[in-house]
């Protein structure tokens, strides 16, 4: 499931709940690097004031782009956690949009 900034709502919650009961491994949050959404909530008037503020309950007051973005993808794969149980593992990582490298988390 893709969501601009890897927010957690309410339906994509449900559709990973779904994806569980019909047999899925794992879920995997994959952050990248240069998000757009992340270089949006760490500016003074985000664009999108409610995704900025999910991401920012995550980030800690921290200002680097790059560690955002690995702060982020981590504190969303433990938001994740806490609500889908220990049905599947939920993983972290990032992808390193020049590279084309998976970092996992």
């Amino acid at each position: 499931m893709r969501t601009a900034g890897n927010v957690v709502c309410e339906h994509g919650l449900e559709s990973l709940a779904y994806a569980v009961k019909l047999g899925a491994e794992a879920v995997i949050v994959l952050g990248h690097t240069d998000c757009g959404a992340i270089k949006d909530a760490l500016a003074d008037n985000p664009r999108l004031p409610a995704t900025a503020a999910s991401i920012r309950s995550h980030l800690r007051g921290e200002a680097s782009l790059d560690r955002a973005a690995r702060v982020h993808a981590a504190e969303t794969a433990t938001e994740l956690r806490r609500t889908l149980g220990k049905e599947v593992p939920v993983l972290a990582a990032l992808y390193h949009t020049e590279s084309g490298e998976v970092e996992w988390l």
